[in-house]
C-alpha cells in the first residue's frame, strides 16, 4: 500500500490518495478540500494505458540485483577502509539499505517468474474494465485526453 500526493488544480489543496504499489485506479479524482473534479495523471488506467513494465519484465530485478550487491560490497569496503571496523554510521547503513534492495528485488524477480505478478496484473486489468464499462466514466476519460478503446465508448 502507498499513497499518492497531489495538488488540486482547483483550490491549491495537497491531497493523499491511497493507492497500491503501482499506482493502479482511476486518474479520475476528486479534492478532499473543495471536491471539484480533476485528472491525476500518476494514477494508471491499466485496460488504456497498460502495465508498468516493472510487473512484467524480470530483466529489470536480474540486472538490479547484482547492481546492489556490488554497491553493498564497496560501501562495505569504504566502512572497513575509513573506520577499520564495522560500526553504526551512513556508510554501513548504505551498505545494508543495499543488501536489503538487492533481497527485495530476488523476491520480485520471483514473483514475476512464478506468476504471482500476472494474478496480481489480471485482477487490476479486470477492476479497469469494470470501471471502463461505466460509458460515461469512459467518455469523461478520453475527454481528458486518454486514449480509451472504441470497446468502452459504443
Amino acid at each position: 500500500m502507498g499513497y499518492i500526493e497531489s495538488k488540486c488544480p482547483h483550490c491549491g489543496k495537497v491531497n493523499r490518495f491511497s493507492c497500491n504499489t503501482y499506482a493502479y485506479g482511476s486518474p479520475i479524482v476528486n479534492c478532499k478540500d473543495c471536491h471539484e473534479e480533476f485528472v491525476e495523471k500518476k494514477f494508471r488506467e491499466v485496460a488504456v494505458e497498460g502495465f508498468d513494465p516493472r510487473t512484467t519484465n524480470p530483466k529489470f530485478y536480474v540486472k538490479a540485483i547484482p547492481l546492489f550487491l556490488v554497491l553493498s560490497a564497496v560501501c562495505f569496503a569504504l566502512q572497513m577502509v575509513r573506520v577499520g571496523e564495522l560500526t553504526f554510521n551512513k556508510i554501513s547503513v548504505a551498505a545494508v539499505a543495499c543488501a536489503a534492495a538487492a533481497v527485495l528485488c530476488l523476491v520480485q524477480f520471483i514473483r514475476i517468474k512464478c506468476g504471482f505478478e500476472d494474478k496480481s496484473n489480471a485482477k487490476h486489468l479486470e477492476e479497469s474494465r469494470e470501471r471502463l464499462k461505466d460509458k460515461s466514466y469512459a467518455k469523461k476519460l478520453a475527454s481528458y485526453g486518454y486514449n480509451v478503446p472504441d470497446e468502452y465508448l459504443k
